[in-house]
């Protein structure tokens, strides 16, 4: 069924859920479908983290090799490259009994670069067929959590996905937000679907298809969000900072393109994507000045000033501190206790280029954090 609750709510029984959750250790089991880097296991962690609540991920499923490098580094075991299309519902359910589904399907049927296709996109298969498996489980899951890009919202793989969990007994909210929102210095909008199962499957004759997007954050707008400055997300021990330099011929040969330049004190960076590192410059994220920090106001119409500004490509580290994932590597004693605490880690194996790459691909964990906190009553 479409959402019953206003977005300040939650339902009974989710309530009973996490207070119970609250006065026990408890363990959720989760299936990761198209896992990446883990940033959605990196989320429900975070989710989790000041309780007595421990995530167990049942199995991770993803066919990109070098993020499963990354995941088995980080997490200690290797995400299954079987192609999720391959997966019946028995075999969904012989992985044993899970709490919740995450995903973050291939977002590129649903772009202008990827021809926003849709369902009739082959990328999207995976997704439909998991949508198509759900019925047939004998084990469903308790909550849902999906994460891809606007215009998600408007596609037909969204409508599928909505009349099935209305079908099975379940409440949702759809979000788009930034995590401009949640006090971190980077725009990037992205499409969130959250559900929990509440009651049993329901005879619907015709689902309710319609779109109430909750696009404030926090959802009752009454507390004022202050955005730290860029320079807590730089890299203060970046002694040789020549390899991340913009090469010139980068920004000569776009005589009429406005870069994206911030600078240490900056309250927003634009969204990084996977081209960013590489020539491909126009559109791929923002640019760091790291000289004559004098002049404010660049002169795009003028490339040898913007030489001038000594302009740099954030790191890999400075970007995934930007997506909120836990990326230092000394932890404090209570952080080598905590059940839930994982470190994103790039293996010596996984160069610049892939990092990049990888780092564009993937999401926000405090975001994530937030709204499994907001929609599944996780404290």
């Amino acid at each position: 069924m479409k959402r019953t609750l206003n977005h300040n709510e939650v339902s009974d029984t989710g309530k009973k859920r996490c207070d119970e959750a609250e006065s026990k250790d408890e363990e959720i089991t989760a299936l990761e479908f198209f896992s990446g880097v883990g940033g959605l296991r990196f989320g429900l962690e975070t989710a989790f983290a000041n309780t007595k609540t421990k995530v167990k991920v049942l199995a991770a499923f993803d066919i990109n090799t070098a993020a499963n490098t990354v995941y088995a580094r980080s997490f200690g075991h290797n995400p299954s490259t079987k192609s999720v299309e391959s997966l019946s519902p028995a075999a969904i359910d012989a992985l044993g009994i899970t709490r919740i589904w995450l995903l973050s399907p291939p977002c590129q049927p649903f772009t202008r670069g990827g021809s926003e296709r849709d369902h009739l996109d082959n990328r999207s298969r995976p997704l439909l067929h998991l949508i198509e498996s759900m019925p047939a489980l004998k084990h469903k899951p308790e909550f849902f959590f999906l994460e891809n890009v606007p215009n998600f919202e408007k596609s037909e793989c969204r409508n599928r996905l909505v009349a099935c969990l209305q079908r099975l007994g379940y409440t949702y909210s759809e979000y788009i937000v930034s995590p401009l929102q949640f006090g971190i210095t980077n725009d990037r909008k992205r499409y969130y679907l959250a559900a929990t199962k509440i009651s049993d499957s329901k005879d619907i004759a015709e689902p309710n298809l319609s779109l109430d997007l909750i696009t404030q954050w926090p959802p009752n707008g009454d507390t004022a969000v202050s955005v730290r400055p860029l320079s807590h997300y730089l890299q203060q021990d970046l002694d040789d900072v020549t390899p991340f330099l913009l090469p010139p011929q980068y920004i000569t040969k776009h005589p009429t393109f406005r870069f994206d330049i911030v600078r240490p004190d900056s309250v927003r960076s634009s969204t990084i994507t996977k081209a960013y590192g590489t020539k491909m410059v126009t559109r791929a994220g923002s640019f760091l000045q790291t000289k004559n920090m004098h002049i404010t106001e660049p002169n795009f119409k003028d490339n040898a000033s913007i030489l001038e500004l000594g302009l740099r490509f954030l790191t890999p580290i400075e970007i995934a501190r930007l997506h909120a994932f836990p990326i230092e590597i000394d932890l404090t004693e209570d952080e080598k206790t905590n059940k839930n605490k994982h470190r994103l880690v790039f293996p010596p194996s996984i160069t610049i280029a892939q990092q990049y790459k990888l780092l564009g691909n993937s999401l926000n964990v405090k975001v994530i954090a937030e709204l499994m906190r907001q929609s599944f009553c996780f404290k």
